[in-house]
């Protein structure tokens, strides 16, 4: 087997960063809109039953996580889907 050419391999960890950089972009931009929804029923306040039951609305509809972590899986390429598959980390949520 042939080793990739330089040129590959620093795109494929390029195309890697970017992803992470998505990846983060993504949850911080959901969880702004989830942390403008929290201070949203705080301003109306809202009583804790309502509140939450918002709250389990979006958690629901998320489920846990603030993003379509298939969609985004989906765009990789293999190489890179397998990647992010091996880091085992665990995706971060706003709940």
């Amino acid at each position: 087997m042939h080793p990739l050419p330089t040129s590959i391999v620093a795109f494929i960890r390029f195309s890697f960063k970017v992803s992470v950089i998505y990846f983060v972009y993504l949850i911080t931009f959901n969880c702004i809109q989830y942390m403008q929804v929290k201070e949203y029923m705080q301003f109306r306040k809202l009583p804790s039953k309502l509140r939450r039951k918002i709250s389990d609305y979006y958690e629901n509809k998320y489920q846990g996580k603030m993003f379509d972590e298939n969609m985004i899986l989906s765009e990789l390429n293999h190489n890179l889907r397998e990647e992010v598959s091996s880091t085992g980390v665990a995706l971060l949520s706003c709940f």
